[in-house]
């Protein structure tokens, strides 16, 4: 028997504020699965997919689906990981990766321009690691051009990453060096003030993802590791998340695996405009949760979306970091959620 998968993008109302107009929505996609997704300024959603190759869809404000396309640089196989508004253009830019055509890499890193109907304008295939790359992250960037997120696949083992920005030609303008992980959209922030945030770490050695601080020319201004003192260290399988808060701080969440434990913590942890922590908490529920993404709230406190078993737990914290409710979410058989988005009207988009 043949499995079938389905992939859903739901709108939710988490009641952060109090808004009356708001549309709610629960979409199934006969699509094998939501890479990413964005709302556009003008209320509708611009959702990123792998069905049969890499994809874009766009919803309307109601969830329903309006085109979707299939853009290609090069083959059919190609990937897209993520999507995000052209505010520049009024499309579209998208990352992800395309089949190297010579043979001598895997999947090389590709950045992608969208018109405002999903058609392919420009592109770029960057750089790639010895054996090929992926680019998993991609936004427009502070005054002009964009930013993107490369994985970088090495020989032997030493993987790296990037985090890059180019101009609207997609020629480089500055690159900073990461771990060799991928840094998905939840592990990058562009704050009022132009400075970027983003996570990396060493998927070979599992070791603590660092989050890299850069000023809007690229110059490297703070560093904050995820601690690795929980019951004796241990290790990390996902990278850190990241979000900026309304009072110029941020929001970061990790999960910890301590080697003395038979399961993963929850750790969230709010720091300074410089990365110097304001609290920090972990939490134990007596069973493995993982921080899939951290969203500040309007009163500068914090919406965690958290994975448990296939069910996704949403963790409302204050400002001090009280747990203030929580909501689960089982939806229709197996869950894998991969991000939680703000929208226009108050409520989130998963």
């Amino acid at each position: 028997m043949k499995k079938i998968t389905l992939a859903a993008i739901v709108f939710l109302v988490l009641s952060v504020v109090d808004l009356t107009a708001q549309i709610t929505f629960e979409t199934i996609l006969d699509i094998s699965k939501i890479n990413g997704a964005e709302q556009n300024p003008d209320g509708t959603y611009i959702l990123c997919l792998d069905s049969n190759g890499g994809g874009v869809m766009k919803l309307d404000e109601c969830g329903n689906r309006m085109w979707i396309s299939f853009p290609s640089v090069r083959t059919s196989d190609e990937k897209i990981y993520d999507v995000a508004p052209d505010p520049f253009t009024g499309g579209y830019i998208a990352g992800g990766s395309s089949p190297d055509t010579s043979g001598a890499f895997g999947n090389e890193p590709t950045l992608l321009l969208l018109d405002a109907n999903g058609n392919l304008t420009g592109s770029r295939v960057l750089p790639p690691g010895d054996m090929g790359g992926i680019v998993y992250s991609v936004r427009a960037s502070a005054g002009s051009g964009y930013v993107a997120g490369v994985f970088l696949d090495m020989f032997g083992g030493s993987d790296a990453s990037s985090f890059s920005k180019v101009n609207l030609s997609l020629a480089d303008v500055w690159g900073a060096n990461g771990s060799g992980s991928n840094i998905n959209s939840s592990s990058v922030n562009l704050n009022s003030s132009s400075e970027y945030l983003f996570s990396s770490f060493s998927v070979v050695g599992a070791t603590a993802p660092a989050i890299r601080q850069l000023d809007s020319l690229g110059m490297a201004l703070n560093t904050f590791v995820i601690p690795d003192t929980f019951q004796g260290g241990g290790f990390f399988f996902r990278n850190a998340v990241v979000d900026n808060t309304p009072d110029g701080n941020y929001f970061a969440g990790a999960t910890l695996s301590p080697t003395a434990a038979s399961y993963n913590f929850p750790y969230i942890v709010k720091l300074n405009d410089r990365l110097n922590v304001m609290w920090q908490k972990i939490f134990d529920w007596g069973r493995s949760a993982e921080v899939l993404s951290v969203l500040s709230t309007p009163d500068n406190g914090s919406l965690c979306m958290l994975n448990q078993s296939d069910t996704i737990i949403f963790l409302r914290l204050s400002s001090t970091g009280d747990s203030l409710w929580s909501r689960t979410y089982s939806g229709l058989g197996t869950v894998g959620a991969n991000q939680i988005r703000h929208c226009k009207d108050g409520g989130f988009l998963l």
